[in-house]
């Protein structure tokens, strides 16, 4: 019996690792995209400005 709970332990802090370097990269990439999208948006703003006199 406290050999599985030492498991369940062990398989709950390795699983914790595992979320937090998931949510890591998630985040990166999210941060990533949302300045991507913001940077094109404003190109597009920026373009029709220039085109429209």
């Amino acid at each position: 019996m406290f050999k599985f709970s030492l498991n369940i332990r062990t398989q709950i802090l390795i699983y914790r690792k595992h979320i937090t370097l998931f949510t890591f990269v998630v985040n990166r990439y999210l941060k990533f995209q949302i300045s991507h999208l913001r940077d094109s948006i404003f190109r597009d703003r920026s373009t029709s400005k220039r085109k429209s006199p």
